[in-house]
């Protein structure tokens, strides 16, 4: 084994503990020493991009570049420049890597749900985001989340009555206070501003709950439990998979509690990639902690206390 695939094995074992401080060193170290456009390189430079996004986007994206000119294929890193364009605020530079990303994984709901969505909130082409967004909804099982972003995209494209009939079946299972403010814009005539979403990657923001009156462990369960619902939903896992994440998330919060709704929903992160990596399932660990409200760095740090399952079944 050469110096480089070690260096590579490190890494990997240090992304699947809860010491992300380990990483950083590591990644660069391999980024050094391996042959420009060999495997090695391409993934350092891809963790480096992915792991840097939410504390430094600018030096993500030039990580994410690096590794587009080497490897123009690569869906992981055309998203993970995107999200680093997105994050700031060079918009359309994020559509057009997002394009990219579809164009190299047009199966990949989350890419055509965040380029739509792009489309839609940041530069005001929603009649352009309509079809993206119609891709996501159906590649993604129909999710919820993504069902709402396509509500808001139909409406502002003054296809009010598709969209009033699409965000009813939605808040017939998945009641949330911003989508009953959406569905009220909708019915209103979607006069004025509308009230905009949250996405699943790009522009997520945590809900608002009132804090719990209960004791301090039925806080512990609702807090948890309102998060694994809010981000399962969001995730391409079956009922099998799922029901894995909460069990693992729930073993993780008996033996180190959270104490406030961020820890829980770190918890719940942690425990949905554990099942996610192990299922083979494409998404970084940046897509899946946005779908908690949470970043990739708390989600490793809690890594360390989510026992990883014997066996998941890829969907």
């Amino acid at each position: 084994m050469s110096e480089c695939q070690r260096l590579r094995r490190d890494v990997e074992l240090a992304l699947a503990g809860p010491d992300p401080v380990r990483v950083l060193p590591l990644l660069h170290r391999l980024a050094a020493r391996a042959e420009e456009g060999s495997d090695e390189s391409v993934f350092a430079h891809r963790q480096l991009a992915e792991i840097l996004l939410e504390r430094d986007p600018w030096r993500a994206a030039l990580h994410a570049r690096r590794v587009t000119s080497l490897r123009p294929e690569d869906d992981r890193a055309w998203a993970a420049l995107a999200l680093s364009q997105s994050l700031l605020g060079n918009h359309r530079y994020a559509a057009r890597a997002l394009a990219c990303a579809v164009e190299r994984a047009p199966d990949n709901p989350w890419y055509a749900h965040n380029l739509g969505h792009t489309l839609d909130v940041a530069l005001g082409r929603p009649r352009e985001a309509v079809r993206h967004l119609r891709r996501a909804y159906h590649r993604s099982g129909r999710n919820a989340e993504v069902a709402t972003s396509l509500a808001h995209a139909l409406a502002r494209a003054g296809r009010t009555r598709a969209a009033r009939a699409l965000l009813a079946r939605v808040l017939r299972t998945h009641p949330a206070p911003e989508r009953r403010a959406l569905m009220k814009w909708i019915e209103a005539g979607a006069d004025g501003c509308a009230p905009v979403v949250s996405g699943v990657q790009l522009l997520a923001t945590r809900e608002t709950e009132a804090p719990p009156q209960s004791t301090r462990a039925r806080g512990h369960r609702r807090w948890l439990q309102s998060s694994l619902r809010r981000g399962l939903s969001r995730l391409p896992l079956d009922e099998a998979q799922r029901l894995a994440a909460t069990n693992l998330a729930r073993e993780a919060a008996q033996r180190r509690p959270p104490s406030d709704e961020r820890g829980a929903d770190a918890i719940a992160a942690a425990a949905a990639w554990t099942i996610i990596s192990r299922a083979g399932i494409p998404l970084s660990q940046a897509e899946v902690a946005a779908c908690f409200r949470t970043s990739a760095s708390t989600l490793r740090q809690r890594l360390g206390s989510v026992k990883r399952p014997l066996n998941v079944k890829r969907s």
